[in-house]
């Protein structure tokens, strides 16, 4: 791990995985990240923005940037 060249993280091919181990038996999955999902499916941007905070605009960074894993949470609750 130490040779990695891409310090990406991906969360995504993560959680489709789990869900595919966890559809038949059921269970609960617990993610803790150390950076923005950056790669594959459900990456993610910063979109940290100083020059938005407290202005009207600010709202728009409180909404979600994909259905990915809003799509993921429901899925997983019907296991």
């Amino acid at each position: 791990m130490h040779n990695s060249q891409n310090p990406e993280v991906a969360l995504g091919p993560a959680i489709t995985a789990a869900a595919t181990m966890m559809q038949d038996i059921g269970g609960k999955l617990l993610v803790f990240l150390s950076g923005l999902p950056s790669y594959g499916l459900g990456r993610l941007q910063n979109r940290e923005n100083p020059a938005l905070l407290g202005k009207p605009q600010e709202s728009s960074l409180l909404q979600p940037q994909s259905e990915y894993y809003k799509h993921w949470a429901v899925k997983m609750a019907q296991f």
